[in-house]
């Protein structure tokens, strides 16, 4: 029996390969996702969804199934390191909610992947990717994995690579030369807390700057609590911070902090810290190959501000379908040629964002510059809209 070759096969089913998958399978194409893990899979993350992020959500018919499962935020509250704090209502940008969702990742992904499914997308898992090969053959990329202790083989005619930020495949398909340098982050859940009302919180104290902590409620009593940060950063006083390089000790340190130690008085801890690194290289990376193109965190699309990368991710898994079914649909090949053009979609779409957002991430460095913005801020409606919309990657 002839081994079948799918039209699109995706490597990763978080939300920008089950987002990819989505739009391309409800083109009519025949697309195949793998993932390593089985679903419904727990990611540390930080679980909050911009309105960026529900936007696309939107366009799959997701909002009001994540409004049901999530907790609804009206606001975020910046903290700067001195103590200044601004409470900025979400605005209404376009056509994103004027509010973000904070939704369990082990929640949300099961739910992207099965609208991917039922748009047709064939899902196999635990497939264990150990090597794909772009040019033995030119009509078809060839996968291969392991599946339940046994080796298993996969084509397609393109292949989009959504593996997050491990880098082992990129490096060994040359995609990359050397690993990037990454931002950590570290996260765990508590409950039983008080006074939480419907705002995140983003905190600039007691983490190395650009760095801070953060407070995502996930019920009016109960929260996803975390740090991120760049290794070698400054502290919130504004000297250097370089030997304060482990998650867990950021994070005790950050949760021992004056506003947090009120905020904990009454809460208990219910998962144990876990850390996860993060990919803000997008302005430099290499983001296509022969026969491949990658989506989210593996073409560095993580904001060097905030360390949010769902978003971006949905959208470049939506922007990836659609150059791909444009080749589909002229019968063209995924030469490393043809496929350049996404390179140049993806630039327009999200450079500005990075730009702008590396140039607040250098702002938020600075810890005495940084209390005189937020300061301002609780004063100047313009000055809010700014921060907030560099927040949200707009």
């Amino acid at each position: 029996m002839e081994e079948k070759i799918y039209d699109v096969i995706v490597i990763g089913a978080g939300p920008g390969g089950a987002s990819t998958a989505y739009f391309l399978a409800k083109a009519g194409h025949d697309v195949l996702l793998l993932d390593k893990s089985n679903f419904p899979r727990d990611k540390t993350c930080g679980d909050g969804l911009t309105p960026r992020a529900l936007g696309v959500l939107t366009e799959m018919g997701l909002l009001k199934e994540l409004e049901r499962l999530g907790f609804h935020a009206n606001s975020l509250e910046i903290a700067a390191p001195g103590g200044y704090a601004v409470k900025i209502k979400f605005p209404k940008i376009g056509r994103w909610p004027d509010f973000s969702l904070v939704v369990p990742r082990q929640l949300l992904d099961d739910l992207i992947l099965k609208r991917a499914t039922m748009a047709g997308a064939h899902f196999e898992s635990p497939v264990l990717v150990k090597n794909i090969d772009t040019t033995t053959n030119r009509n078809w990329v060839t996968i291969t994995g392991e599946r339940a202790g046994f080796n298993s083989t996969f084509k397609g005619r393109v292949v989009v690579l959504a593996v997050g930020s491990r880098t082992k495949l990129l490096l060994e398909m040359g995609l990359l030369k050397q690993p990037p340098r990454m931002m950590l982050a570290a996260r765990t859940y508590y409950e039983g807390l008080e006074g939480l009302g419907d705002t995140i919180q983003t905190r600039y104290q007691g983490v190395p700057l650009p760095g801070y902590g953060w407070v995502f409620p996930t019920s009016a009593t109960t929260a996803n609590i975390g740090v991120i940060y760049w290794p070698g950063g400054s502290g919130s006083n504004g000297k250097s911070n370089t030997s304060s390089s482990n998650s867990h000790t950021l994070f005790n340190g950050f949760v021992q902090t004056r506003p947090m130690q009120k905020l904990l008085s009454n809460a208990g801890c219910v998962s144990p810290v876990k850390s996860f690194p993060l990919r803000t290289d997008f302005a430099t990376a290499t983001i296509w190959g022969e026969k491949v193109l990658l989506v989210g965190d593996a073409a560095g699309l993580i904001n060097p501000l905030t360390g949010e990368g769902t978003d971006f991710a949905l959208e470049s898994g939506k922007l990836a379908a659609y150059y791909l079914h444009k080749l589909l649909v002229a019968g063209k090949g995924f030469s490393y040629q043809n496929l350049a053009g996404y390179d140049r979609l993806l630039r327009r779409h999200f450079q500005d964002i990075f730009t702008v957002s590396s140039l607040f991430k250098r702002l938020s460095s600075n810890a005495m510059l940084f209390n005189q913005v937020v300061k301002m801020a609780s004063f100047n409606t313009a000055l809010q809209r700014q921060l907030i919309s560099s927040m949200l990657g707009k």
